[in-house]
């Protein structure tokens, strides 16, 4: 990430699972960076995706918040509609347990709909 100023941020990306790897860049402005909620629109563009999302963060105390990320962008061929809702929680110098469940419609087809889960245990520098 590189910060083109103090609402700007600047990010390369990589995306990859068991079959693919992607790559591509976002551009983040921080519209509402508050310490309590913060919101900040942005733009992706990567090898084979593009997407537009506008996170926001509810921090509930020091360390812990619950977060979403509405987005429009592609799984594969198809425009998709993405809403992701998690709770994350540092519990120790950056040592971080995250839950996440996002529903999305390919194509916004109702019998497209999928629930993906993700946990995860991070440490973060």
């Amino acid at each position: 990430m590189h910060a083109l100023d103090e609402r700007w941020l600047f990010t390369t990306l990589l995306a990859f699972d068991t079959s693919a790897v992607l790559g591509g860049t976002a551009l983040r402005w921080d519209a509402l960076p508050g310490s309590r909620l913060a919101v900040s629109p942005e733009l992706e563009l990567g090898l084979f995706w593009a997407a537009a999302s506008v996170p926001v963060t509810l921090h509930l105390w020091q360390g812990t918040g619950i977060y979403t990320s509405p987005r429009i962008g592609n799984w594969g061929a198809e425009v998709t509609p993405f809403i992701p809702v998690g709770v994350t929680s540092e519990l120790f110098g950056g040592f971080v347990l995250r839950a996440e469940a996002e529903l999305s419609w390919a194509n916004f087809q109702y019998y497209n709909r999928r629930l993906h889960w993700g946990f995860a245990v991070a440490q973060q520098w």
